[in-house]
């Protein structure tokens, strides 16, 4: 996935915010994976065969495996001058603690003869060369480069070094690179700052990943550089102080600082910022969860996060805002204010009422503004999209035309493009997506249903970063459906029974993670959650009376997770908000019978931080209801003849 999507502006910068850990899985980002000559990856080509390398250790069996060639035609040459025998006669291994003196350079060669120290038409398969400040491995078309100070140049010295035996004092190593057919991963190392960068000249690609502070390690064991190399993270005592953090994908850039008092995000155009008492000492473990997507587990914050805001970089305006927004002592896994595990990265983001939770970006928001739209469509199939101007009044665009074998089963960004699109199926079973771009919609043909199911509900529920929808069939098993390539994937996450009804999807929970709320006829409500297995985990968060029935689920409260909205057969509206796993419910108003609630959104977008519900009374008038200070206020934005219905 790009660094920046494929929207643009704000909209794109929340999007990214949800996906956040897509800039971290760049290949080799944090590890050289080594090439395989036959099989065999270049360390264990020159070691054992089996499990770890052992380094420069040679014996007639491991090079028998390694060449379909006969092993009497394989030779080592150290120093330009080779062993008096051919391998297999020496009757064991050969090993550089069998060489005296400074080692410059080994050469391995397969066929050919051997004569007076020299290899007569064979081919040189390895070649490593040694000197104070570089060792160099070459396989084939694929070198790996260690550059330094100090670098041990004694046969006993480079053994241990290459095996993660050597007990010399640490060594100074600036770089460490592997330039494998063409693709070259740097790994760059001084006392401020450590580089991953992955340069694929054939593809034309690059990616940087690079970490700036003070007190990186340089010295480094041979165990310490050994983890590098293979992806294992950073292998030091004590701690180092983090400062920031730069990506460049292939010229898109986003860039972390950090302080013991702010931290700060930029992705293009847009910077979040928080204030308060933050980590930015890390030991190895804590930095190795940061990087490689793990559970920074101990770190937390030292005090509370007095204030997050959101800002555009060329303007220097205010996007969002909020205070008072985190407690202290909160641990960083509950926060995922790390750069891993799947969705819930930066989930705080959620809390902190800058990301609608149930999916990318703000919902119903079709065209990149950063603010929800609605959809509505009139008899004669004309799709139009109204956007809601100063929160008092609607623009409105006709986007395509259906014709009536289409229904319309809920909106997102299926494809994680950051574009929001909406899901339609007609009477033969084709599924498609629309999305709408420069004022037409471009459909694309998904899947195809047969008539046994039906659609559920619409949200991120596989926790990757971007919609699925949710289907059950008349036997009851629940399915997530996920665009996968242009095309649906289907996942089983479980079965309910006829007494159960889906009444709303969203992170109700408020952990990040989108579920569906269901009721069965006993009035029972759960939140069902697609847990590690994908299989659904489920919590009761109430129960309710026969009098009171959903009508939407929003942000209504402005607290970072889905509420849901809920009125009586008198009237009465209310907001249940899940606290502590039981839902707590708020009378926000009173509605006469000719109303009707027909959708919710972030309307106001920037200036927002919680969404509105939409209702329509008998005559058309349609007006948003926002609850402020624990009562609906409403405002008229638009009125519509009786040919036209909504569809969010």
């Amino acid at each position: 996935m790009p660094l920046v999507t494929t929207g643009s502006g704000y909209a794109a910068f929340k999007t990214y915010l949800g996906t956040l850990p897509s800039l971290f899985t760049a290949p080799d980002s944090l590890g050289l994976v080594l090439p395989t000559i036959n099989g065999q990856s270049i360390k264990s080509y020159i070691g054992t065969s089996g499990g770890a390398p052992t380094a420069l250790q040679l014996s007639s069996t491991e090079i028998a495996a390694k060449y379909a060639n006969s092993p009497n035609n394989v030779y080592l040459l150290i120093n330009g001058s080779g062993l008096s025998l051919p391998l297999t006669s020496v009757g064991g291994t050969v090993t550089l603690s069998d060489v005296s003196g400074t080692v410059t350079s080994m050469q391995l060669y397969s066929g050919g003869t051997f004569s007076a120290g020299a290899v007569t038409g064979g081919t040189e398969v390895a070649s490593l060369t040694f000197s104070a400040t570089q060792y160099q491995l070459t396989v084939g078309s694929s070198i790996l480069t260690f550059t330094g100070t100090a670098l041990p140049t004694t046969a006993s010295g480079i053994e241990g070094l290459l095996n993660g035996s050597y007990a010399g004092p640490p060594i100074s190593v600036s770089q460490i690179q592997l330039n494998d057919n063409g693709r070259v991963v740097t790994v760059a190392l001084s006392a401020t700052s450590l580089s991953f960068t992955v340069a694929d000249s054939a593809l034309s690609t690059t990616y940087s990943l690079t970490l700036t502070g003070s007190s990186f390690p340089t010295s480094l064991t041979a165990t310490q550089i050994d983890a590098l190399v293979n992806g294992q993270g950073f292998s030091f005592a004590g701690s180092l102080a983090l400062s920031g953090l730069q990506i460049n994908d292939n010229g898109q850039t986003a860039a972390i600082t950090l302080s013991a008092t702010a931290f700060t995000l930029t992705i293009g155009d847009y910077k979040l910022t928080l204030t308060g008492t933050l980590p930015s000492v890390f030991t190895a473990a804590q930095l190795n969860a940061l990087l490689l997507g793990g559970d920074p587990g101990s770190v937390g914050l030292g005090g509370d996060v007095t204030s997050a805001v959101v800002t555009q970089v060329s303007t220097g305006q205010t996007v969002e805002s909020a205070t008072s927004v985190i407690a202290g002592g909160t641990p960083l896994s509950d926060l995922a204010l790390h750069l891993g595990q799947g969705a819930s990265a930066f989930h705080v983001i959620n809390k902190l009422m800058l990301v609608v939770a149930d999916g990318p970006g703000v919902p119903f928001d079709f065209n990149g503004d950063g603010k929800s739209d609605i959809l509505i469509e009139n008899t004669a199939g004309a799709v139009v999209v109204g956007e809601v101007n100063n929160g008092n009044s609607i623009a409105f665009t006709t986007v395509s035309g259906l014709g009536p074998e289409w229904t319309f089963h809920g909106n997102g960004d299926f494809f994680g493009d950051g574009n929001a699109g909406f899901l339609i199926e007609n009477t033969a079973g084709a599924v498609a997506i629309g999305e709408v771009s420069g004022g037409s919609t471009t459909y694309t043909v998904i899947a195809g249903l047969g008539p046994e199911w039906s659609f559920r509900g619409t949200g991120d529920y596989l926790n990757d970063g971007k919609t699925d929808f949710l289907i059950e069939n008349t036997a009851g098993a629940v399915v997530v459906g996920e665009v996968v390539n242009g095309q649906a994937n289907y996942t089983v996450v479980a079965g309910l029974g006829p007494e159960w009804k889906f009444v709303g999807s969203g992170d109700y929970l408020g952990d990040g993670y989108a579920g569906f709320l269901i009721e069965n006829t006993a009035g029972a409500v759960f939140v069902g959650q697609v847990g590690a297995n994908n299989q659904v985990n489920y919590t009761q968060v109430g129960a309710l009376g026969p009098e009171w029935k959903f009508v939407g689920s929003g942000d209504y409260l402005g607290d970072g997770h889905k509420d849901f909205l809920i009125e009586n057969t008198a009237g009465e509206i209310a907001v249940g908000e899940v606290i502590n796993g039981q839902a707590n419910y708020t009378v926000v108003g009173g509605l006469g019978p000719e109303w009707s609630f027909v959708g919710s959104g972030d309307f106001n977008g920037a200036t927002s931080g919680k969404e509105s519900f939409v209702i329509e009374n008998t005559a058309g008038a349609v007006f948003t209801g926002t609850v402020v200070g624990g009562v609906a206020q409403y405002t008229q934005i638009t009125a519509l003849g009786p040919e036209w219905k909504f569809h969010g």
